[in-house]
């Protein structure tokens, strides 16, 4: 019996520690819902050959939820636009809910706008902000540089953003709901 409660503790353990705890699952909701509300315009990148890619997420499959999510307005707001237009409406949501997502684990003041220019292995951490505080304007919008980081961008992205995110723990979250939508998976 002694093994028995043993065993049944070792795995209720192994099994608790194998799901998601409730930041990344909002974080997880974060990306699917920017998905959703976004839709590829590779014509805004000046590469018209490249057409646009399949939207995987559309606001019709998370209907009631952005219906729940609109309040008092009868719209939901979406939005053509390419990575950085992903990035920056995944930013606006952590801003306008900001101690909903402290309160889950993100740090106070721990998101940014993470962009890879040309060098695929450093990567630049911003802030929207007024045009008095720019130090640099991206996709006409006024941003402070906050810091760089050396780290390598996944597939040796360049010309991308996405949103960067620091947890409590330490844990740094890079969410991109543009790369979501594009391959079809969170």
């Amino acid at each position: 019996m002694k093994r028995f409660v043993s065993v049944l503790f070792v795995l209720v353990l192994m099994a608790r520690s194998g799901f998601a705890d409730g930041f990344t699952d909002e974080l997880q909701r974060l990306a699917m819902q920017t998905a959703c509300i976004g839709q590829y315009n590779g014509a805004q990148t000046g590469n018209y050959a490249l057409g646009d890619p399949h939207d995987y997420y559309t606001p019709g499959d998370i209907r009631e939820y952005l219906t729940r999510t609109s309040g008092s307005r009868t719209r939901t707001q979406t939005f053509f636009g390419v990575c950085f237009d992903y990035a920056q409406a995944a930013y606006d949501d952590i801003l306008q809910r900001r101690s909903h997502y402290e309160g889950l684990g993100m740090q106070r003041d721990g998101w940014y706008i993470a962009v890879a220019t040309d060098n695929s292995r450093q990567i630049s951490l911003y802030d929207p902000v007024s045009r008095d505080e720019a130090t640099v304007i991206m996709n006409g919008v006024p941003l402070k540089l906050r810091s760089r980081q050396n780290v390598r961008a996944h597939g040796n992205a360049t010309n991308h953003a996405w949103l960067w995110v620091y947890g409590n723990d330490g844990a740094i979250y890079w969410i991109d709901p543009t790369w979501t939508d594009n391959n079809g998976y969170i």
